[in-house]
């Protein structure tokens, strides 16, 4: 792709505000549907799996995603990606079933994973080679700002006007994010690469990259003891009667880092992986010391800003990563690569923090996330041999 093919800084924009829309979507729901589906009287079972069957459709959805996203134009997708995001958002706002509740959910997860693998891409896409780390760190500085603001915004309409008043908002969310790619002057086409028959034949069958596999065992370590920890703060404090703001947890996360995505700008592009890999996994180790010993709201946030650090910034840094390893026209496939580990860590990480919870003293809980930090350099080094080529320093 020449550099006069690249996107215009309106669509740059435009694709930044759908990004925006699209994960507020899907995160400005997340706190507010399982007391919905306890309201319709749905059993515990039934609560929980439509708090967590999103997720687990994304995981087995996105590969499939990956697979097919390098051969089609991006616009299209996200049409349809959108088109199911907003089946599920009606279906909040109009169905009192639980059972229809959990086909909406489904219907969303799939959007999300579409949505989440198209934008990421297209973003890739659009910038130059020099710039694409920078492209996925704003990107990841939209999400940031999306999963600080929009659950915040839907929690107090639910407070003040109730749940269906959330779940219209959720609606006009993604008819902006389903509405906004249609002006984007640069359509997503599949960039042209010529390959043999051979080649075109073994990628239809193509779920994963394999270059990329280290990068998603990466991003597991940093996405599932967060996910964690995100599950069971609120509840650990409130056993331990610590004397803290836990809701303002979410918020210092989030500015902290917005903030820091800011200041990146171009260390993505510049900066070797393995050296922001080290600096989230310190980071990481650090904010779960500070929950460790959290005695008030000064640790708390303390905590909280080091996530940012920890698993806030490695998301965009092992996503970029993943995206610059890969070949013109795998950037697709090695986003869906990526997502595996974040999927997995998303899916089991409340399942983690369960066991945890019922088999060890809660005085632990903090203790064990704690390890994946040290742990997570280790494993990179020991994944080596599975890396090829100078781009994977």
């Amino acid at each position: 792709m020449s550099d006069n093919e690249h996107a215009s800084s309106k669509d740059f924009v435009l694709i930044m505000l759908a990004t925006f829309f699209f994960m507020g979507s899907y995160v400005m729901v997340t706190p507010l549907l399982t007391g919905f589906a306890e309201s319709l009287g749905s059993t515990h079972v039934m609560i929980g799996l439509i708090g967590g069957v999103a997720n687990i459709v994304a995981l087995f959805f996105r590969p499939f995603v990956g697979a097919i996203i390098g051969r089609h134009r991006k616009v299209r997708l996200c049409l349809i990606a959108g088109i199911l995001q907003l089946l599920g958002a009606i279906g909040y706002y109009f169905l009192s079933d639980p059972s229809l509740i959990l086909i909406c959910r489904i219907l969303a997860g799939a959007g999300y994973a579409m949505s989440s693998l198209c934008l990421s891409t297209w973003v890739a896409e659009m910038m130059p080679p020099h710039r694409i780390g920078y492209g996925i760190a704003m990107y990841g500085t939209m999400n940031a700002l999306a999963m600080g603001l929009a659950p915040a915004f839907g929690v107090l309409i639910y407070q003040h006007l109730g749940y269906r008043m959330s779940f219209a908002l959720d609606i006009f969310f993604v008819v902006v994010m389903t509405l906004l790619p249609c002006f984007i002057k640069h359509s997503g086409n599949p960039p042209v690469v010529k390959h043999t028959p051979e080649e075109i034949r073994k990628a239809r069958f193509q779920f994963f990259l394999p270059a990329v596999l280290p990068v998603a065992v990466i991003s597991l370590m940093f996405t599932l003891p967060y996910y964690t920890m995100q599950t069971f703060i609120v509840r650990y404090t409130e056993v331990r009667h610590i004397p803290v703001m836990v809701s303002l947890f979410f918020p210092c996360y989030a500015i902290v880092l917005f903030l820091l995505r800011l200041g990146a700008k171009s260390l993505f592009d510049r900066v070797a992986f393995i050296w922001f890999m080290l600096a989230s996994s310190l980071s990481a180790g650090v904010g779960y010391l500070a929950l460790v010993f959290m005695e008030g709201n000064m640790l708390m946030f303390l905590g909280a800003a080091c996530m940012a650090g920890g698993f806030g910034f490695a998301f965009s840094v092992c996503q970029s990563h993943a995206i610059i390893i890969s070949g013109e026209d795998q950037k697709g496939l090695a986003n869906s690569t990526f997502y595996i580990g974040v999927d997995i860590g998303m899916s089991t990480g409340p399942f983690l923090g369960a066991m945890l919870w019922e088999y060890l003293p809660i005085e632990w809980f903090f203790w064990v996330l704690f390890l994946f930090a040290p742990a997570t350099p280790l494993l990179w080094l020991l994944t080596k041999p599975f890396r090829r080529g100078p781009r994977h320093a």
